[in-house]
Formats: structure tokens, C-alpha cells, sequence
């Protein structure tokens, strides 16, 4: 089996189209090479040796050499095996772009696609991008393999490990996110023709219950004086009550970013500019402590917040559900247990809803474009509502 060419005449032009031809086992596979040549300066399968064509000779020359060599390791490696259709399309397919088929692996195109993805993300997403990548590329052996080896079987041997690790579905789907993400860069960028992604499917996901605090509760942290390590982070959580916003929207809030009565500010995540109104209990928290909020790192605002609810006996028992490949496991734990900064926004969105605000209006506070992802919190809101209803029907 070696390499051939074929000249296929383009309609109505005095050229053609040069294509690699393969025979054996393909029906007379045929590739174009992307060269065009003039039909007179063609005969019996290669260019005429003349001087105009010297550079086209030389080109196809290394190609040929290039691709028998591919053919030939193929062979050798896979048990006297040749490669496959889409192995022998993907190979041409990287040649022709340039790129070195031999040394390029999978896990220096991950740095690549990374290095290129830098800024335009940001930086807390970069890490799981990069942790998850990581993964892909240890489970993979992406260091040992060049992007004429990425088939559908690797990714779905890949996807297959991924979720016999038993992640909840919802993370593991982020995983495969990501690598979505990555093998359409490698389309994108025609280091492969081939739609990779399109091998690796999503776990289905279950529906989950949004955790917010409702009026009571939240009276209850308006009203508490706690030692000031567990007071302060109370306050930081209350803002996100009061504004919607995440704890790293909250902790880029200063005396210059408010104007007008509003807290003026882009979403970190999303690059969405925000103008939210800044309600009386956000004033008296922010002169507190001179507009310079008391955050700390995540993790041990987190513990701290969780030390506080249970000094305020914030138990009320909530649902978390998880899904793990086919089942559903629920359990239901203490507020304090799982509370977390992500919470606040969450009870302000949830609130907001429960008190009339209408959904649009709610949306333009949160920074919400799309309606299906303010569904749980209308549900939530519901449910307060519903709870509501219910103890005063129980009063005598």
C-alpha cells in the first residue's frame, strides 16, 4: 500500500486538483492535496519534470514520504493493521495545515488551547478548566499520543472512565464540557476535520431544589450581634442578600463603583453590567465598615458563615439532592452544614420573587438572560409562599 495521485479536472478551468489516491482496502480512497496544477503540466499520476513545476514535485515529494512513513509506523503498531479511513483522512488533514503530525501530542495542544483561552475566561474558571484538562489528558495518556491518534474510541473509553469514577453528574458533566470545549478548538482551528465532541454525550441530570433562606431566617442574621470574625462575614453575606451578587462581585464593591443610589458594576463571571439599587440595609452595612467590605478567602468565609449559623440555630433541614450515573440519592441536612456564600444570592433572587417582583425585573438584578434559568427560583419562591399559606391556615 503506498501513496498515488490522481488529477481531478476542475469544470470549465484548463487545471485540476491534485488528490492522494489509495487503493488498497478503501475503493480508491481519494483526498485532495489542495494543489492545483495546470492540465497540461500533468501526466500519468504526477507533475511533468519541467522547471514550473519543480516546487509542486518537491511538495508532493515530502507528502508522499510523510504519509507512507505514517503508514508504514501504522502498521507496525497495530499488529500489522493499516490505518483506517479516518485515521489515514486525519493524518492528511493535520499535514496539510503544517502542523509536525509526528511530535505534536494531545497534551501540548491542551497547553495551546489553554494559553489561547487565558483571557477571555476568568481566572477561578481557568483553574477548573485546567484541572479538568488535566484529568482528560492523564486518563487519556495525551503525552503519548499525536492528533492523527484521537479516534471516537479513545473519547469514548474516555467517557466510559469518567463516569465509572462515580462524580456526581453534575460535575462530571462539567468534565465533559470542557473537553467539549477543546475538541471543537481542535475543529475550529482544522487540526482534525472530524466533530469529535459529537462522541462525547452528557449525563442526564437531575433536578434540584434551590437552597435560600426565607424571611424568617433572614430576619434573624439581620438581627444578630456575634463575636466580629463571625459578625463580619454575616454582614459580607447579607449584601449578597441584598444586591444578588456572588462573593467575588461582592468583594470588588468600593465607595467609587456606587453613584446615584445604585451599585454600579460588571459581573465577574458573565461581563454583564449591572446598575443595582441599593436598599437602606445595604447603606448601613457598607458605612459600617467604611465601604470596605471584611471578605476573607472563600473556604474560610464558608466555615466561618457555617459557625454562625449554628450559633443562630439556623437548622431548618434542606433537600440536596445528587445524582450519581443512574440514581438519585436524597438527603436532607441542617442549613448550617451547607451553607455557603453562593446561598446569598440565591435567597436574594428567591425573595425578590416571593415579594410580586415580576421575573424580568428579577432578572435584570441577578444578571439572568435566559427565563428556564430563574424557573427553580420561581418554584422556590412558591414553595415559601405555599409555607406561608399553610401556618396560617394552622393559627387558631
Amino acid at each position: 500500500m503506498e501513496t498515488r495521485f490522481y488529477l481531478k479536472k476542475l469544470k470549465g478551468k484548463e487545471e485540476g486538483m491534485i488528490q492522494f489516491q489509495f487503493s488498497a482496502d478503501y475503493r480508491k480512497l481519494k483526498i485532495s492535496s489542495r494543489l492545483k496544477i495546470s492540465i497540461n503540466d500533468w501526466e500519468e499520476g504526477y507533475p511533468k519534470k519541467i522547471a514550473s513545476t519543480k516546487g509542486i514535485r518537491h511538495t508532493l515529494s515530502n507528502y508522499k514520504n510523510q504519509i507512507d512513513e505514517f503508514i508504514s509506523d501504522s502498521i507496525k503498531k497495530n499488529d500489522k493493521r493499516k490505518p483506517t479511513k479516518y485515521e489515514l483522512s486525519n493524518f492528511i488533514n493535520v499535514l496539510l495545515q503544517g502542523h509536525d503530525t509526528n511530535r505534536t501530542t494531545i497534551s501540548t495542544l491542551i497547553d495551546v488551547f489553554l494559553d489561547s483561552q487565558k483571557n477571555e475566561i476568568a481566572k477561578v474558571t481557568m483553574t477548573y478548566k485546567r484541572i479538568q484538562l488535566a484529568h482528560f489528558s492523564k486518563t487519556i495518556k495525551a503525552d503519548k499520543l499525536t492528533i492523527t491518534d484521537l479516534t471516537d474510541d479513545i473519547i469514548l473509553k474516555y467517557r466510559t472512565k469518567l463516569v465509572s469514577e462515580k462524580r456526581e453528574n453534575t460535575t462530571t458533566n462539567k468534565y465533559i464540557c470542557t473537553v467539549h470545549t477543546f475538541l471543537n478548538w481542535l475543529k475550529r482551528n482544522k487540526y482534525t476535520p472530524y466533530n469529535l465532541a459529537e462522541s462525547l454525550m452528557k449525563l442526564k441530570e437531575v433536578k434540584k431544589d434551590v437552597i435560600a433562606l426565607n424571611e424568617k431566617e433572614l430576619k434573624i442574621l439581620e438581627n444578630a450581634n456575634l463575636k466580629d470574625h463571625l459578625q463580619n462575614q454575616v454582614d459580607v453575606f447579607l449584601i449578597g442578600c441584598y444586591t444578588a451578587l456572588g462573593i467575588s462581585d461582592i468583594k470588588r464593591i468600593t465607595k467609587d463603583s456606587i453613584e446615584g443610589g445604585y451599585i454600579k458594576i460588571r459581573r465577574k463571571k458573565t461581563g454583564k453590567f449591572l446598575r443595582i439599587p441599593i436598599l437602606s440595609q445595604t447603606s448601613r452595612i457598607l458605612e459600617k465598615h467604611d465601604y470596605k467590605l471584611p471578605c476573607i478567602s472563600d473556604n474560610k468565609g464558608n466555615e466561618s458563615l457555617k459557625e454562625a449559623f449554628k450559633k443562630l440555630k439556623i437548622n431548618r433541614k434542606v433537600n440536596i439532592t445528587r445524582m450519581i450515573g443512574a440514581e438519585i440519592f436524597d438527603e436532607y441536612k441542617p442549613l448550617s452544614e451547607v451553607i455557603s456564600w453562593h446561598k446569598a444570592r440565591k435567597t436574594a433572587i428567591t425573595i425578590a420573587l416571593q415579594k410580586g417582583i415580576p421575573d424580568h425585573t428579577v432578572m435584570q438584578l441577578s444578571g439572568h438572560s435566559k427565563y428556564e434559568s430563574m424557573k427553580p427560583y420561581i418554584d422556590k419562591a412558591d414553595d415559601f409562599l405555599m409555607q406561608e399559606m399553610m401556618e396560617k391556615l394552622n393559627k387558631p
